[in-house]
């Protein structure tokens, strides 16, 4: 790849390669967040202890990991270099097992089940909005823009939803499970 360390350019050329991905979420998670088929969707990239994807279609296995790999890390394992690369300027001191890749994907208020600790959230994008809320232990409520810099939190403690926006709002969670 060809990062600089500049993290707006740098998320312009992650942009750039991750706009074309087949956004292609699973109906029970489309239904669970109501979100329009048609208007965005979420992949999750790495590895997961899951080995089916229907009951007509089953996943590759990674021996060095004892794990089944995600569909589109079986067919982009490239994207791995660009994530550990883009990791490596931008929050070097953190390792991640798994990148949620969204596309103008509104999440509601939820907390994440599988991560363990902090994620990192990297945003990018042409759109309005679309904040990213946090709701503190204490109540409060932070609002974020992962455009700015990457947004550090633990998702499985934290509540965390985004707000509307218009335009195509791309956002990735890096985390370990």
């Amino acid at each position: 790849m060809s990062f600089t360390g500049d993290y707006k350019i740098d998320t312009e050329i992650l942009l750039n390669i991750i706009k074309d991905i087949n956004y292609d979420t699973g109906s029970a998670r489309l239904k669970k967040f109501k979100i329009p088929k048609k208007v965005g969707g979420s992949v999750l990239y790495g590895d997961t202890w899951r080995g089916y994807l229907s009951p007509t279609k089953s996943r590759e296995w990674d021996e060095s990991r004892k794990r089944f790999k995600t569909q589109i890390k079986s067919q982009s394992p490239y994207l791995q270099d660009v994530f550990e690369e883009f990791r490596d300027f931008h929050f070097s001191d953190f390792e991640f097992s798994q990148v949620q890749l969204n596309k103008n994907y509104k999440i509601s208020r939820h907390i994440d089940s599988v991560n363990c600790g902090k994620s990192y959230l990297v945003c990018c994008g042409e759109y309005t909005g679309g904040l990213t809320c946090i709701e503190q232990t204490d109540g409060s409520i932070i609002k974020v823009d992962g455009r700015e810099e990457p947004i550090t939190f633990d998702g499985s403690k934290l509540y965390h939803w985004v707000e509307d926006f218009k335009g195509d709002r791309y956002s990735l969670v890096f985390f370990h499970y």
